[in-house]
């Protein structure tokens, strides 16, 4: 990920344009409402390279009326590529 944008890849391509990207490692934020999250996700969240940071938030059901988390999970990267579920 980080060649494409040291390269400038992205930008070479059309992507966010006049934008400076960051050389830094991506922030990845998957937000769902916490019963709708696939069972599935924690299979998924082992593929992401650990260079990637990401967080995993569950929110209330009822986010029309306002966005509260119920649950984070975020990268674990001392036990490579694991996860920690962390309260909200």
């Amino acid at each position: 990920m980080s060649t494409g944008i040291i390269g400038g890849e992205f930008q070479r391509f059309g992507y966010f344009p006049g934008r400076e990207l960051s050389p830094d490692p991506p922030l990845l934020l998957l937000v769902a409402p916490a019963l709708h999250i696939h069972p599935a996700t924690d299979t998924l969240l082992r593929y992401i390279s650990p260079e990637i940071d990401w967080t995993l938030m569950g929110i209330d059901e009822r986010w029309r009326d306002g966005v509260r988390v119920i649950f984070r999970k975020h990268a674990d990267r001392q036990s490579e590529g694991r996860s920690q579920g962390l309260p909200a």
